[in-house]
């Protein structure tokens, strides 16, 4: 066999290839992609844990404006934090998951801008049915405040005429959320005589407080009621909560509005909730004006339960239950006709039990 001549090109050899800088990419993103479905669970969950809360800044929800939060943080700056994706409930329809009151703890991404980031426990809760829920078989809850340690149920006495039925169903709504009442009976200067909604009230215990914004009756006693605690202030338009909170904090800048002299209706001057902090320690949640209270939180028989004038008197009903409405030899139904229950107490308990059915 001759051997390739001296000068003749001999068998060419093949050069290793170079890989190309996208085919470098694609293949470590495979490797990545392939080491983390074979990572141990617990590694991938590291890797998105959400943050330690407890080491995050504290604030106080003051105000929500769809799906923006003003916060209070607990060294007394303000900021305009958003709702992490990850609180939000599935249903859009559904009420955010930090309300007025709540604490919360945030992250800070720019100066004055932030984001909560988690809710904390809430001591207590003022709810109702969701306006927009009202007469649905599965109704929404709406929070309206949380950690309060007192509803204020703001009524007049004229100009807007009082409503004894809303009353008794604030009345019934704190009790429910488990939340002591005070009742606050505004414009007194015109109505100086109690009148026998009042005397039933007092009769029950209820703690009454005859305020006028107009002339300074009861401010101080108010004062005195709402230092040192978070109050709801809660009642329909017009009854004059705004004019209240400027007698209590003359330097508290708030709009004040007079009742519609057609209608005979309060305007609303608050738009939504807001917390506000008083001079002399004193914190607020002024609510919207509510013309409505759907009750939640309780069955059609156990609204008996929350009028303790009618509870005290159902042991001597004929029959066992008895709903008070048509059962024969109702003590309830004859103690309403000889005057030991207010009519108007009656036709409230009525008018809530009928509701829930």
């Amino acid at each position: 066999m001759l051997s390739p001549h001296p000068g003749s090109p001999g068998p060419r050899r093949k050069r290793p290839s170079r890989e190309k800088d996208w085919q470098r990419r694609s293949r470590e993103e495979r490797d990545e992609s392939a080491a983390t479905r074979a990572a141990p669970r617990g590694a991938k969950e590291e890797a998105i844990a959400p943050p330690d809360l407890s080491r995050l800044p504290r604030g106080t929800v003051l105000m929500l404006m769809k799906g923006v939060c003003q916060v209070r943080s607990d060294e007394g700056r303000t900021l305009r934090c958003v709702i992490r994706r990850t609180l939000l409930p599935p249903d859009p329809g559904t009420d955010p998951p930090a309300v007025v009151g709540d604490s919360v703890r945030f992250t800070e991404d720019a100066p004055g801008d932030g984001a909560i980031e988690g809710v904390e426990p809430r001591k207590s809760r003022l709810f109702r049915v969701h306006p927009q829920d009202e007469g649905k078989p599965l109704p929404r809850l709406q929070v309206l405040a949380a950690n309060v340690d007192q509803v204020a149920i703001v009524a007049s006495l004229r100009e807007p005429d009082l409503r004894p039925g809303l009353v008794d169903r604030y009345l019934v709504g704190a009790a429910v959320s488990e939340i002591p009442s005070l009742l606050v009976l505004n414009k007194a200067d015109l109505a100086p005589d109690p009148g026998p909604e009042e005397a039933a009230w007092r009769a029950l215990g209820i703690p009454i407080l005859r305020t006028s914004a107009l002339e300074g009756t009861g401010i101080a006693e108010l004062r005195a009621q709402l230092a040192g605690r978070r109050t709801v202030l809660g009642g329909h338009s017009g009854v004059g909560k705004s004019s209240l909170m400027a007698a209590l904090d003359p330097d508290l800048e708030v709009i004040v509005s007079d009742v519609n002299p057609i209608t005979g209706k309060g305007r609303h001057t608050t738009s939504s909730a807001h917390l506000l902090r008083l001079a002399g320690g004193m914190e607020v949640v002024d609510t919207p004006g509510i013309r409505e209270f759907a009750l939640a939180g309780l069955d059609a028989d156990d609204v008996g339960l929350y009028f303790p004038d009618i509870a005290a008197l159902a042991p001597g009903c004929h029959f066992t239950p008895c709903t008070h409405l048509h059962e024969p030899q109702c003590a309830v139904r004859g103690a309403v006709e000889s005057g030991q229950v207010a009519r108007f107490r009656f036709e409230s308990y009525e008018k809530i039990r009928k509701s829930l059915e």
